[in-house]
């Protein structure tokens, strides 16, 4: 789960975990208003509910969270506190946890920062393969869609292409019944294996984004649902 969160050290990791508490017991007693969240990732897809803190003993926190919450931090064995009296997220190992009772004891607490908190769009993994082609007076791509949002989409190729970063083309997405033409934009390459992982954003407004928005909601229910029936 660490490729959703990094630790952040905002003081160190003693008074950092002493400041967290402080603030959960705050919740825990009213003096603030409990807006406390939990958040973790399946499928990359987020999954947050409310929680709430039944107990603080030292440097353990025991919360009761919503039954798929529960679920997806048996498979991390990890969650994500949010609250808006905390200074950063907090990350959170998840010492036990009794998926009957959704009851859940957190500890080592600290800071995280959550790279995905910079997405303006929820991404999604496509069920089956679908093909992507990029394409410019200068290139031809051939890929794989890895993921895709209404604003980007990633690709994965065998193909090594020394292309720059802001390159402007045409990518055509193959996504079953939606044939897509989308002006897009190169924004980083990455490896992936052995493979190369090109990310591009794709221009907004036209034509097929109600048709790709919708695959993306579609694909999500699709996704909590299979966590539901778990």
């Amino acid at each position: 789960m660490l490729k959703f969160y990094d630790r952040l050290t905002e003081y160190n990791v003693e008074t950092d975990e002493e400041q967290i508490i402080e603030t959960l017991t705050a919740i825990l007693l009213d003096q603030v208003t409990d807006d406390l969240m939990l958040q973790n990732f399946y499928q990359d897809v987020p999954v947050s509910f409310k929680a709430a803190i039944n107990r603080i003993e030292d440097n353990l926190v025991e919360v009761t969270a919503h039954k798929l919450q529960t679920r997806v931090m048996g498979i991390e064995k990890q969650t994500l506190i949010r609250s808006s009296h905390l200074i950063h997220p907090v990350i959170a190992q998840v010492r036990q946890l009794n998926t009957r009772t959704n009851v859940a004891e957190l500890s080592q607490l600290a800071y995280a920062w959550v790279p995905s908190d910079r997405r303006r769009f929820v991404r999604v993994h496509l069920r089956e393969n679908h093909t992507a082609v990029f394409k410019n007076s200068h290139f031809h791509l051939q890929a794989t869609i890895w993921n895709i949002s209404i604003g980007g989409v990633a690709v994965l190729s065998k193909q090594v292409e020394k292309i720059e970063r802001g390159s402007r083309g045409l990518l055509h997405l193959d996504l079953g019944e939606v044939q897509a033409d989308i002006p897009a934009t190169l924004l980083r390459i990455r490896d992936k294996g052995d493979l190369k992982k090109y990310v591009f954003e794709l221009q907004r407004g036209g034509e097929f984004e109600p048709e790709i928005s919708r695959l993306i909601s579609d694909r999500q229910n699709e996704i909590l649902q299979e966590l539901t029936a778990q």
